[in-house]
């Protein structure tokens, strides 16, 4: 089968850096780039996938707090003194999703 040639665009002082860390490893850029096609290839799958969900999820997590954060909270008083339980989560709810929406 013949060679197909990958190539990438970095900045070159990237390059040079990590061929020189590659070459104390023993290894060279077109070995790693390599290995990685094999792992994908064999896989399905990114070898750092799981971090890079990890930092997506804690990013939305941060997100959601932020969010929750600046909600209006419940006004003071028996506002809800003759709502149930599931009126309350309802209004909570719309006030939440207009608060949402006027944002967008």
């Amino acid at each position: 089968m013949a060679d197909a040639m990958v190539v990438a665009r970095m900045t070159q002082e990237k390059k040079e850096s990590v061929a020189r860390r590659l070459s104390d490893m023993g290894t060279n850029a077109s070995s790693v780039i390599n290995q990685l096609y094999d792992y994908i290839e064999r896989t399905g799958r990114l070898p750092f996938e799981d971090g890079l969900q990890e930092e997506n999820r804690d990013q939305r997590t941060l997100s959601a707090r932020q969010w929750l954060a600046e909600l209006d909270r419940l006004p003071e008083g028996n506002v809800f003194q003759s709502s149930s339980d599931d009126e309350i989560a309802a209004a909570r709810l719309d006030a939440r999703r207009a608060k949402w929406e006027s944002a967008q």
